[in-house]
């Protein structure tokens, strides 16, 4: 009963829709607290699942999931396994990889420094596990040169030792 108040706490932003940048795992932390706070055991996540879904992955749900006796992991993995592809990884490394301070104000041509810096920063990154890989790429985007390009080495160097 409780994972129907889930469904209809649930907003459009939270849910999972397969969008560029829609991360599972991202989405999941939220389902999982509001199942938490409406009281749904951990038992019954597989009858919410649905709830935390929108667009091509309530599509997929319905046509691949739904009523196949699946277990909450298992409908995770199917979706990950689905939308979650080697190709959108390298999608996102290359539009990484490409994305800098000169990229975001040239893209951004009104706004001031402050605020470039800013869209820099909330880039969409937050995937990443590998601190020393992150690092590395806000080196790289940041395009910093001087003493503060040698500072920031150096306190990446300092939490790579970690």
């Amino acid at each position: 009963m409780g994972w129907r108040l889930v469904g209809r706490h649930h907003n459009d932003k939270d849910k999972f829709g397969s969008e560029k940048y829609d991360i599972l795992d991202e989405k999941i932390k939220v389902f999982k607290d509001y199942c938490r706070k409406a009281g749904v055991d951990v038992g019954q996540y597989h009858d919410a699942y649905s709830t935390m879904l929108k667009g091509r992955a309530l599509q997929f749900y319905f046509d691949y999931l739904a009523e196949k006796g699946l277990s909450f992991e298992q409908m995770v993995i199917k979706c990950k396994e689905f939308f979650h592809t080697a190709e959108n990884q390298q999608l996102y490394m290359t539009e990484w990889h490409g994305t800098n301070m000169h990229t975001v104000i040239e893209e951004n041509p009104g706004k001031d420094l402050q605020t470039c810096l800013e869209i820099l920063i909330s880039f969409p990154v937050r995937q990443m596990t590998d601190v020393s890989l992150y690092l590395s790429l806000c080196l790289r985007w940041l395009n910093i040169h001087g003493t503060k390009g040698r500072q920031i080495h150096e306190m990446t160097h300092a939490l790579e030792a970690q």
